[in-house]
């Protein structure tokens, strides 16, 4: 799976730099045979770059002041499966080659919120810790 990250070269070369800048990441393709999402963050990325080099203040600025993450395609699997059969079956391409769902498998983090807010735990970040 590739992500592409838009940025000022010099934030990479320093942890502690990238802290005070702000990311954000866009995500597409969580289902393969959706692919809108996929073609709209590669043209997102190409036109990031083609103005970055022609000098577009404005993108320049975004790029150099932040970190963008961009992932086309989170389940790359089944974009190829629905690619590969024509798009024929709306089903065909859904889930992951381990028969996943994608967007249906996230972890239950409300349940451990909750759980810490009735115990009176004020730690309510960094979850994923937490999850079994």
């Amino acid at each position: 799976m590739a992500s592409l990250v838009l940025t000022d070269s010099s934030q990479l070369a320093s942890d502690s730099q990238h802290l005070v800048h702000p990311e954000f990441k866009y995500i597409a393709n969580m289902h393969g045979n959706e692919v809108l999402g996929r073609e709209l963050l590669l043209k997102l990325a190409d036109y990031l770059c083609d103005q970055y080099n022609a000098g577009d203040e404005e993108v320049m600025r975004l790029v150099n002041l932040s970190r963008i993450h961009l992932l086309p395609s989170m389940n790359p699997d089944g974009w190829q499966i629905a690619t590969d059969t024509g798009g024929q079956d709306y089903l065909i391409g859904r889930s992951n080659n381990h028969s996943v769902d994608l967007n249906r498998n996230f972890p239950d983090l409300d349940r451990i919120m909750f759980g810490n807010e009735e115990s009176h735990i004020e730690h309510n970040n960094h979850l994923l810790e937490q999850v079994n």
